[in-house]
């Protein structure tokens, strides 16, 4: 499986959801800080084509609102 990746703003409260989220399932995965400072967030950017966050790429999917991302995680978890 591939690893997942979070873009994540420690202050983000949907990030720390999502982050609490990953804990409590005790997956794996690579935690990118995006820059807080939206129009300085190249990398979220690059990755989802937005600079919010919270982002999860993990295959071929690419989440980016919290809702879509706890979706996706608990379907996993199914």
């Amino acid at each position: 499986m591939a690893r997942m990746k979070l873009y994540n703003l420690e202050s983000c409260p949907e990030c720390r959801a999502v982050r609490e989220k990953l804990c409590e399932m005790q997956m794996t995965y690579t935690i990118i800080n995006v820059h807080p400072v939206r129009e300085k967030r190249r990398k979220v950017h690059k990755a989802s084509g937005q600079h919010g966050v919270p982002v999860l790429v993990h295959n071929d999917k690419t989440l980016t609102s919290v809702d879509h991302i706890m979706q996706y995680l608990a379907e996993m978890k199914e």
